[in-house]
């Protein structure tokens, strides 16, 4: 029951289908149809782009995965990672950076404002390992929404502010540093 939605940005925002639909044999046969027919022109104005992903209802049931494939050459970088911050709501953000030169502080920020995690197609890699690679990952969260408590002892430092989501086989990492030596519990929760 999966659904999905396509939108291409370069001067203006086009979008597959005029709301998100479910992943049968014909949709699929469709969308790559509609993909085949994309041209590439014009700038790469990302903002309205970003702006009609956020504004699809998103199903309360489900996690809302969002990816971007672009080699991330746009002006206003901080703008765009401000309004994936503002308006991921429950959505997980996964950029791929497209080509030799690809601007990482763009695709890392997204990733890292969205939740989810960057992944780099150069010309001489393979895009369906790096779509396998990113098609594993999501397909076994883990944990979402992920929370850290420090009980009985204090803890200063601790970096990332926000904790990631768990997919599987990726590990998680976080770190602190406690003011005093005390016992203590860290909770992970989500």
């Amino acid at each position: 029951n999966d659904t999905f939605q396509i939108i291409t940005f370069n001067n203006n925002v086009q979008t597959f289908a005029d709301k998100p639909e479910v992943s049968s044999s014909e949709m699929k046969k469709k969308a790559k149809a509609f993909i085949n027919s994309i041209q590439a022109q014009g700038g790469t104005w990302i903002a309205p782009a970003v702006e009609k992903a956020c504004a699809m209802p998103n199903d309360s049931h489900r996690l809302r995965i969002v990816t971007f494939m672009t080699d991330g050459y746009v002006g206003n970088d901080y703008e765009i990672l401000g309004m994936v911050k503002k308006y991921r709501g429950a959505s997980r953000w996964f950029p791929f950076g497209t080509g030799n030169s690809v601007n990482r502080t763009l695709i890392d920020g997204i990733s890292k404002e969205g939740g989810g995690e960057a992944e780099y197609v150069l010309l001489n890699s393979s895009a369906e390992e790096a779509g396998k690679k990113f098609y594993d990952r999501i397909s076994s969260p883990v944990l979402t929404d992920v929370k850290l408590a420090f009980e009985g002892v204090d803890v200063k430092e601790v970096y990332p502010k926000e904790v990631s989501d768990v997919w599987a086989e990726r590990p998680l990492y976080f770190k602190g540093k406690y003011t005093a030596p005390k016992a203590g519990t860290v909770t992970l929760t989500g």
